[in-house]
């Protein structure tokens, strides 16, 4: 069975030690959801102008499908560069 290492790709086969400088997870290094915020677009004024918009996040309770485009409850107004399949979700690491 491989360590947890091992199966990340993090050990070279067959050696059966960490790569130099690696220091494993334990048990205790779980990554924490501490919230999921979604937002639709809507209509603002800004500099004397109305800007369709989807800015604002608000953090949502329970879950959430993650659909290919997008979350459920999520819209994105600039497609070109917000939601699709390769950015549906983007996360903030706090430490």
């Amino acid at each position: 069975m491989l360590s947890n290492a091992a199966s990340a790709g993090l050990v070279p086969p067959g050696s059966g030690t960490a790569l130099p400088g690696y220091d494993p997870p334990t048990m205790t290094d779980h990554a924490r959801l501490l919230s999921v915020n979604v937002g639709l677009p809507r209509d603002i004024e800004w500099k004397g102008r109305t800007v369709h918009t989807a800015i604002w996040k608000d953090p949502v309770p329970g879950r959430r499908r993650v659909n290919r485009l997008n979350l459920a409850g999520d819209g994105q107004v600039d497609l070109s560069g917000h939601g699709g399949e390769q950015s549906a979700v983007f996360f903030y690491q706090i430490e």
